[in-house]
This record gives structure tokens, C-alpha cells and sequence, in this order.
């Protein structure tokens, strides 16, 4: 018998709707730090299988690269997290099925990313989570061409060279800002 049971990540898979269960299990041990091998041996599977389930996950995203899946996968773990969690919209089963939605809120984020105004906050937190071009287009009623220049723009302001370096400036930014609204929420 296995070490992990994928039943154990059902409320993440909900934020993920493109992948399999199986594939959610994998990129969360995975963003972890677990390696292929590790994995393979928790699941009671091949080495081999755990990359291809990740290689399929990847694509799935519309990731390039492994590296920018553990991120992508973080970064939608951490917006979750960073929702109000006092908003009734915000039950385990509407916020799987509005994340988008939540996410488009940029109230939430005003903090996240001052250096940029809030339209583009939202199309930086959508990309991060590992929206493809398509369905930020179709959320933010812009074309491909003018999220490619807002991302461009974002990535100027926040002074980062590469997409994949937004996405890990923006991945940080959640993890201090999730930090900080911890701390003061015992403070009080």
C-alpha cells in the first residue's frame, strides 16, 4: 500500500480543474521538493510514471518548464489561502468554482504588487496561477496581444527579466503577505 492516498488532495484538485487527481498529487509533493523517485515511492509507482504525470500536468497548464509548475502550483495554493475567508462566496466548493472570480477582485491584492495599477494585478495573478492566454483574455476581456504587453509592463515596473522570475517575485510577494496577515490577525 501506497504512503499517500490522492484522496488526501481532493480540496486542492478542486483549484486545479484541468488536471487529474493523480496529476494534483504529484505537483503538490513535487512543489514540495520531493523528487521523482520520492514521489514514485510515496505513491507506490515508477520514477518514470511520476514524470510523465508532471511532463501531462505541465502541458495541461500551459507551462514551460517544470520549474515554473512547482511555482504556478504554489502560487494558486497561496491566493487561495489569501482569499477572505469571512466571505460566504468563499466556501471550499465556490471558491473552486469562482476562483477566477475571486481572483479578478483585486481588492484583495492591493498590497501584493504596489508598483502596478490593479487591471494588471489581476492579469499577473492569473498568469502566475498558470491561466493561459486564452482564458485570461476571455476573463479580463483583453486581447492576447495586450496581456503579452501587460505582462511585459508588469514585468518592467517590478524590474524582473523573465516570466518566470514574475512569477516567483509574485509567488514570494503572496508568502509575505499571507505571513504578515497571519501575524496581525494574532496580534489582534
Amino acid at each position: 500500500m501506497a504512503a499517500v492516498d490522492p484522496i488526501h488532495f481532493e480540496s486542492v484538485y478542486k483549484l486545479f480543474p484541468t488536471l487529474t487527481l493523480l496529476q494534483v498529487t504529484d505537483a503538490c509533493l513535487y512543489s514540495t521538493g520531493a523528487t521523482y523517485r520520492e514521489i514514485g515511492e510515496l505513491r507506490g509507482v515508477s520514477s518514470e510514471t511520476i514524470k510523465k504525470s508532471l511532463e501531462a500536468a505541465q502541458k495541461r497548464l500551459s507551462i514551460s518548464g517544470l520549474q515554473s509548475l512547482k511555482v504556478v502550483f504554489l502560487s494558486r495554493l497561496f491566493i487561495d489561502l489569501s482569499l477572505p475567508i469571512s466571505n460566504p462566496k468563499c466556501s471550499d466548493k465556490v471558491r473552486a468554482d469562482d476562483f477566477d472570480l475571486l481572483l479578478s477582485d483585486t481588492r484583495h491584492f492591493e498590497s501584493l504588487l504596489p508598483e502596478l495599477p490593479a487591471k494588471l494585478v489581476s492579469i499577473v495573478l492569473f498568469y502566475c496561477s498558470g491561466y493561459d492566454m486564452a482564458r485570461i483574455s476571455a476573463l479580463t476581456r483583453k486581447s492576447a496581444d495586450e496581456i503579452v504587453k501587460a505582462l511585459e509592463m508588469a514585468m518592467a515596473r517590478l524590474k524582473v527579466e523573465t516570466e518566470h522570475s514574475l512569477r516567483q517575485v509574485t509567488l514570494a510577494r503572496l508568502i509575505i503577505n499571507l505571513t504578515l496577515g497571519s501575524r496581525k490577525k494574532k496580534n489582534q
